[in-house]
């Protein structure tokens, strides 16, 4: 799904206010990005594979 630019910020604006003053990270951490990744378009079951696989490599690059 391609966004426009106007619509790309006005989900950004909308996902800042709702995000605002939150202080537990840590147990919103898959909903933040959930959101965070719908503000582009983007699906989170198509982008998860890649970014396990990019945080998997990364991982093993730097010996952690």
């Amino acid at each position: 799904m391609h966004l426009s630019w106007n619509e790309i910020t006005a989900r950004a604006g909308r996902f800042a206010v709702e995000w605002a003053g939150t202080t537990y990270e840590k147990g919103e951490s898959q909903t933040f990005w959930t959101e965070l990744l719908e503000v582009f378009g983007v699906n989170r079951k198509r982008a998860g594979a890649t970014l396990s696989m990019r945080s998997s490599s990364r991982a093993r690059s730097t010996g952690s």
